[in-house]
């Protein structure tokens, strides 16, 4: 709305001796773009937010270069159109705010608690009753960053959607489709509903004819159709997820949502003409210290940072294996079978220099989420993957063998830690009791899909043809 960049100048002005002027003027133009506004008789159309950072704005401008009096009346004026609007009534459910994007909702957030604290303030002043009470509210606190003295504890996931967000506020909202996403993804990983996964399926199902159709589909003179809705989907979706803690029980609830978007409707996707799927490229290299110059705090921490995804990532990459998320797919097991052969076999692969803890907990992940489907479709029925992906010493017919070096290379690791031995790999001592236990809980899952098989002394059975 025009009258609101006129407001804005006219605060402006209002700190400025070089507009000394012009600020008269434009302040009077201001408020008589407001108040035509005001007598427009329509009782159909909802008030606008715009309206309303313009009468605040006006009024902040009356305090410091006008007089109280007509400052409290147009710190009124905007009160009860903070009223009219609903604005402190956002968070119930059902009420004509409830809904629509994150970044929206935001918005009219802080228009509220701006509105709530010149009222205390005018109060303050002329000892008069409040506008806005406590007892009125039915919201959450603002959403930022910034006033977050518990930022540094705050999810990994958290707060990449919050970043996304906060991006958006600072840029231009018709060019970017990431902040409805985003928006829109913390709402369902927030939800508590039991329910929320086939709700925000069908959400997420619409969110293509509701707001990427009309608003996104064509930007820059490219129309991707669901081809484009879909890689942007997935690619702020599974990058939240591997930003989720190998053990946060939301990487379950990702999983529920694309098992229900999997029961919709498909859709046609096309990359270079041909009709494919969607797929994610592997989020990272095996990390190794030799790859860090560990000179600087920044190096450090992003070397750190990489050793905890490479567990996270490939912890979320087994769930969706263990829930059948990639089945029918030649590759499916391809990276299972590489990052237990990365923690577990010695030597494997031969580029990486030395092994960390974290390849050993990655492996762990992978028996622990995944173990019962890897036995079933590739260890019992001695099957590897395609040969030009098999895994390192895996063919067909020696699958029990393989099996049988995992759960060996397990126990091994186990006895070390146990005993405080020399490791044959790098492990950091604040994860040692975390990656004990874990070592010890997937060479018992081991143990309990083949207990035949670790019954036998040796390496195991003999390998089948190759």
């Amino acid at each position: 709305m025009l009258c609101l960049q006129y407001a804005m100048w006219t605060l402006a002005m209002a700190l400025s001796s070089q507009f000394e002027s012009s600020r008269e003027l434009l302040y009077t133009e201001t408020r008589q773009m407001l108040e035509a506004l005001d007598l427009v008789d329509d009782d159909v159309q909802p008030v606008r937010i715009e309206q309303v950072q313009a009468w605040l704005l006006i009024a902040f401008y009356e305090l410091a270069r006008a007089s109280y009096r007509r400052a409290s009346i147009s710190a009124g004026r905007a009160f009860r159109l903070v009223q009219l609007a609903q604005l402190h009534d956002i968070d119930t459910p059902g009420s004509m705010n409830a809904d629509g994007d994150e970044v929206a909702q935001e918005e009219r957030r802080r228009t509220f608690w701006v509105a709530y604290c010149l009222d205390r303030l005018i109060c303050m002043r002329s000892r008069g009753p409040l506008t806005l009470t406590e007892e009125m509210l039915a919201m959450t606190a603002t959403e930022t960053n910034a006033g977050d003295t518990n930022a540094e504890n705050r999810p990994a996931w958290l707060q990449l959607l919050d970043d996304n967000l906060a991006r958006f506020l600072e840029t231009n909202a018709e060019v970017d489709f990431d902040h409805h996403l985003a928006g829109a993804i913390k709402k369902y990983l927030l939800c508590e509903d039991a329910d929320a996964a086939v709700k925000f399926a069908r959400l997420f199902d619409d969110m293509y004819a509701a707001v990427y159709e009309p608003k996104f589909n064509g930007y820059n003179r490219t129309k991707k159709g669901w081809t484009g809705y879909l890689i942007a989907f997935y690619d702020n979706l599974l990058h939240t997820a591997v930003a989720m803690r190998y053990d946060d029980p939301l990487q379950d609830k990702v999983i529920q949502l694309l098992v229900e978007l999997r029961k919709l409707r498909p859709h046609a996707v096309k990359i270079f003409v041909v009709t494919t799927r969607v797929r994610m490229s592997e989020p990272i290299e095996p990390p190794h210290r030799d790859a860090y110059a560990m000179d600087s705090p920044e190096e450090a921490r992003d070397f750190k940072d990489d050793v905890a995804r490479w567990v996270d990532a490939y912890a979320f990459h087994a769930r969706c294996t263990a829930a059948g998320l990639n089945e029918g797919h030649k590759h499916r097991f391809t990276s299972a079978g590489e990052v237990i052969a990365i923690g577990l076999q010695p030597g494997y692969p031969a580029s990486l220099p030395s092994k960390m803890d974290c390849h050993i907990m990655a492996a762990a992940q992978y028996i622990l989420l995944a173990g019962d489907v890897i036995y079933d479709e590739c260890v019992r029925n001695r099957r590897s993957p395609p040969r030009q992906f098999s895994w390192k010493g895996f063919d067909d017919g020696n699958g029990p063998v393989v099996w049988k070096q995992w759960g060996d290379r397990l126990a091994e690791i186990a006895a070390a830690l146990e005993g405080r031995a020399e490791l044959d790999f790098e492990a950091c001592e604040e994860n040692v009791t975390v990656l004990k236990d874990m070592v010890v809980r997937a060479r018992d899952k081991m143990v309990a899909l083949e207990p035949e098989l670790f019954a036998q002394p040796g390496p195991g059975p003999e390998s089948g043809p190759n």
